[in-house]
C-alpha cells in the first residue's frame, strides 16, 4: 500500500450509519432539527419500515458486503484482470495532479485500479443514495474541506475529470490484449 493511501486493504470493514432529523415547514422548505449517531433502526409504522428496510438494504449493497468463506478470499481478490507488473506511483500528490490522460492511465499502479474499479462499482451499487462525493460535478467544491488532500481522493479527482472513462480504456485494451 502506498503511503499516502492509508487506507487499509478491506475498507468496508466498518461504516457508520447516521440518521437525519429534518422538519419541512409550510412552504415545504426542509429544516435540519439533529443528527443522531446511533439512530434508532426499529420500525413504528409500515412506512418507516420500507424506508429503514430499503435504506439497510442499500447501505450493505453500497459497501458490496460479501459473506466470508474460508479460503476463497484469495480467489476473490485475484480475480480481476490486473497487469502483472505493478507500476510505480507518482511520487506525490502533485505530481498525480499534473498528469494529463495518457500520462495518467501509463502512471496507474495495480493498487490506484483497485481504488478507481471500486470506486465504480460502488456507484453502480448505490441503489437509491445519491452521490455526493466524489462526484464530477461537486467534487472540486468538496476536496476543499478535507483538512489535508488524500492520495486516493486525488487520484479519484483526476479520473473523473478526464472527458473519456480511463476504466472503459483500460478494460477495452485488456480485453483485445485477452483474446
Amino acid at each position: 500500500m502506498h503511503p499516502l493511501n492509508r487506507q487499509s486493504d478491506h475498507r468496508t470493514n466498518c461504516f457508520e450509519i447516521y440518521g437525519f432529523d429534518v422538519l419541512l415547514d409550510a412552504n415545504l422548505k426542509p429544516w435540519l432539527m439533529e443528527v443522531n449517531v446511533s439512530p434508532d433502526l426499529m420500525s413504528s409504522s409500515p412506512l418507516d419500515k420500507k424506508i429503514k428496510v430499503s435504506m439497510l438494504s442499500d447501505t450493505l449493497n453500497l459497501i458490496g458486503l460479501q459473506p466470508y468463506k474460508k479460503g476463497i478470499f484469495e480467489k476473490l481478490k485475484h480475480s480481476r484482470v490486473l497487469p502483472q507488473k505493478d507500476k510505480k506511483l507518482p511520487k506525490s500528490i502533485e505530481n498525480l495532479q499534473k498528469l494529463d490522460f495518457n500520462s495518467f492511465l501509463a502512471e496507474l499502479s495495480n493498487d490506484d485500479l483497485e481504488i478507481l474499479f471500486e470506486t465504480d462499482e460502488e456507484y453502480y451499487r448505490k441503489g437509491s443514495f445519491e452521490r455526493i462525493f466524489p462526484n464530477p460535478d461537486t467534487v472540486h467544491h468538496y476536496s476543499k474541506f478535507f483538512q489535508f488532500p488524500r492520495y486516493s481522493n486525488i487520484l479519484v479527482e483526476k479520473w473523473m475529470s478526464f472527458p473519456k472513462n480511463i476504466l472503459e480504456h483500460f478494460s477495452k485494451k485488456l480485453s483485445t490484449s485477452i483474446v
